[in-house]
């Protein structure tokens, strides 16, 4: 039972992180060059944070 709602649990993060990710990629076409490269070191972050 316990397994079954992490796992929910899991999924559900997971969506929120490429949501998340998604967001950020278009937000930083968006933006001006020199916020884009502030923009990268954060998606760096949230890809080793997947890992």
């Amino acid at each position: 039972m316990v397994q079954k709602i992490t796992f929910r649990l899991n999924i559900g993060l997971e969506y929120v992180l490429l949501f998340v990710i998604a967001f950020r990629s278009i937000w930083v076409t968006l933006l001006p060059k020199d916020s884009r490269r502030h923009a990268r070191k954060e998606q760096r972050l949230l890809l080793l944070v997947m890992e």
